[in-house]
This record gives C-alpha cells, sequence and structure tokens, in this order.
C-alpha cells in the first residue's frame, strides 16, 4: 500500500531468520503483528532483538508505527506491561475511530469507519 502512494519501503521478516537493517537508513518505522505475543521470547527469539532496536529507535526520535504484535512491541520496548488478553485477537477485524480519536493529529483526518486491520475494534 505504501508503494502504491509513491513510499518506499522494505519488509525485513525476522521470524524468517532476515537480519534488521540499521534503522538510521529509514525516515521511520512501521512494526506490524504476528500470533505470538512480545512476552514470547523464548520462543521467538528474534523478538528480543527487535524490542532493543525498536527501543533504540524510538528514544533516538524515529518515527513508529505499532501494529498490533508491533504495538506490544513498542510498549515493551519501552518499559510497558504487556500480557495476553482474556481472549486472542488475531485476524482481520472491522475498525473505527474511538470518540477521542476524532480529534487526533493522525487518526482525526484518517476516516478509518471502513478500514479493516488486524487488532483491537477501536482506534
Amino acid at each position: 500500500m505504501l508503494e502504491e502512494r509513491g513510499i518506499p519501503a522494505d519488509t525485513v521478516n525476522l521470524h524468517a531468520g532476515e537480519p534488521l537493517p540499521d534503522v538510521r537508513d529509514y525516515a521511520g518505522i512501521i512494526a506490524m503483528g504476528g500470533p505470538m505475543g512480545t512476552y514470547d521470547d523464548a520462543v521467538h527469539p528474534w523478538l528480543a532483538l527487535e524490542k532493543r532496536e525498536i527501543e533504540r529507535a524510538v528514544r533516538a526520535g524515529m518515527p513508529f508505527w505499532g501494529v498490533c504484535l508491533g504495538a506490544q512491541l513498542l510498549a515493551a520496548s519501552l518499559g510497558g506491561r504487556v500480557h495476553p488478553g482474556p481472549q486472542p485477537e488475531v485476524g482481520v477485524l472491522a475498525v473505527s475511530l474511538a470518540p477521542a480519536a476524532e480529534h487526533d493529529p493522525v487518526f482525526g483526518a484518517a476516516r478509518l469507519s471502513s478500514t479493516r486491520s488486524s487488532g483491537t475494534g477501536h482506534i
């Protein structure tokens, strides 16, 4: 979708053993989802490296957009507590703007009421 809009993007599949590039070569990071949780380092050892790199990049001022697992990784990277929810949220779900997001500088202009995404039902 980004490239369709003229925004260059690289995909890195850490779960497949691809190495992380030097994030200083990029204008921002987008971290997407997966069926694991950020606390599953023992099963998915690449999560620890990703969290260290996210922390380093964000603390240096790098813009970061996290979706589903990506949001968990951001929270955990910056010292937040992440734990399993009462039920899994995996797949594509309808999303809509929560009332508080209507005035948000990013989401307010997004008009997401018909957008589909993974994760929870409100932004």
